[in-house]
């Protein structure tokens, strides 16, 4: 992962040393290198500064570096995340490819966007968030990718107080790490989203004032950080009822999506725990031609903890070139300040990431596959089970006569409405009032 920031604002050297301040708190994000870019002042007097944090993924040589700046236009654009398709799109673009800077998909982004503009989004398939400068125009376009998975927070400053009025970075340490958000405070909307979801829901963030863009959300803003437009880009495909994916293409759909993620110019490891789905995505990286997987596994002195025996059958039988890294109750304790502290947010999941992520790294490797996301894709939570039970009850409810049947309604729609720091309406239980 890379890390991005930038601000609109006045051209002076406390605006500089903020956006220096942004990007060194995302070291860690890109320790492979650094840049930074300014426009000339805009009418108006801001102008536009962007600064990046590399982990070079694709085109590791200098030519892969940003911001990076459109040779024709002069265009400027910060990326991080991976753009999958990067390569289909190189192809669509026909000429124009052939005098691109870069052979990474940054570049690709960049000519896409000069030539088509806000056109290109629904097209791009990743994990993905940029800002995006058309000198022409002299606006700003900001932009998530349509499953939220890299974020992108920013803060606004519509009053102009202290020389800026929009800022953005890859995350929220970053912008209290610029100083340009007086007295922060934390955002009780998330507190109670982090004991409710075990995460902090989009658009909150867990300080009042710093906001995240939606997942396949963009933003226009003018040269003086004016929101002129903020729209969603991306849709889901249309339900059709009754019909039903076959084995076979739902098949074929995860091996195209495993051979996309494995597009990278640096080796790929694997967190493999030996359930279902980090299993599914190793045997998926097999069978979509990886030469070589180097799969890790946490294990644990606790026996009734200990996943170490299934991932093992699982590598054995795939054949990965497996390792198993042991974290003793004494080193989670001396690391676990240092574990907190990675944290951006407050996340249930984020303590068991940092030590597999920091053994995978131990290991030599910058990029691994995980199994994040398939009980959500295919409905592994017993509440996704238990929610068209509740609802048939409810059904039922309503069937009985009279008062019996209103005040059951009444009861659970106060239950289960959201009050003022009550349940995001992302969350299943949040629907329920609908359903009702």
């Amino acid at each position: 992962m890379c890390g991005i920031a930038g601000i609109i604002g006045a051209q002076t050297d406390a605006n500089r040393a903020a956006l220096r301040r942004m990007t060194d708190a995302m070291r860690l994000r890109g320790p492979d290198a650094e840049g930074f870019w300014e426009s000339p002042a805009e009418p108006g007097g801001h102008a536009v500064m962007f600064g990046h944090r590399r982990l070079s993924i694709l085109d590791l040589s200098d030519h892969g570096a940003q911001p990076m700046i459109h040779p024709a236009s002069g265009n400027v654009i910060v990326l991080n995340g991976e753009i999958y398709n990067f390569q289909t799109l190189r192809a669509e673009l026909g000429h124009a490819a052939d005098t691109l800077q870069s052979s990474g998909d940054t570049a690709v982004l960049l000519e896409g966007l000069s030539t088509q503009s806000e056109q290109m989004l629904p097209t791009l398939r990743g994990m993905f968030a940029f800002a995006f400068w058309n000198k022409s125009t002299g606006e700003l376009l900001v932009a998530r990718d349509a499953m939220g998975i890299k974020p992108l927070y920013f803060a606004t400053n519509p009053s102009g107080a202290d020389d800026w009025a929009f800022a953005f970075a890859s995350e929220v340490r970053a912008l209290l790490a610029a100083k340009l958000i007086r007295n922060p405070k934390l955002n009780p909307r998330a507190v109670s989203s982090v004991l409710w979801n075990g995460f902090t829901v989009a658009p909150e963030t867990a300080v009042l004032g710093i906001e995240s863009l939606l997942p396949g959300e963009a933003m226009w803003l003018d040269s003086q950080g004016r929101v002129i437009r903020r729209f969603s880009y991306w849709r889901h495909a249309e339900s059709h009822k009754g019909s039903v994916a076959t084995q076979e293409e739902v098949e074929h759909a995860l091996i195209e999506s495993v051979r996309a993620h494995m597009i990278s110019d640096v080796p790929l490891g694997i967190f493999l725990s030996g359930g279902i789905d980090s299993s599914a995505v190793a045997n998926l990286a097999k069978r979509a031609g990886a030469a070589e997987i180097n799969s890790f596994t946490l294990t644990f002195e606790e026996a009734d903890r200990n996943e170490a025996v299934f991932a093992r059958q699982v590598a054995n039988a795939i054949g990965t070139r497996h390792q198993e890294i042991l974290l003793t109750e004494q080193s989670f304790l001396d690391h676990l300040e240092i574990a907190l502290d990675s944290l951006d947010q407050p996340s249930f999941d984020g303590l068991n990431s940092y030590f597999m992520s920091r053994a995978v790294r131990d290991a030599g490797f910058k990029v691994a596959l995980v199994g994040t996301g398939g009980d959500e894709l295919f409905g592994g939570y017993q509440s996704f089970s238990d929610l068209p039970r509740l609802h048939a009850g409810l059904r039922w409810l309503h069937t009985l006569p009279g008062a019996p049947s209103r005040l059951a309604a009444s009861m659970a729609r106060v239950l289960f409405s959201r009050p003022s720091n009550g349940y995001p309406p992302q969350t299943r239980w949040a629907k329920l009032p609908a359903m009702i």
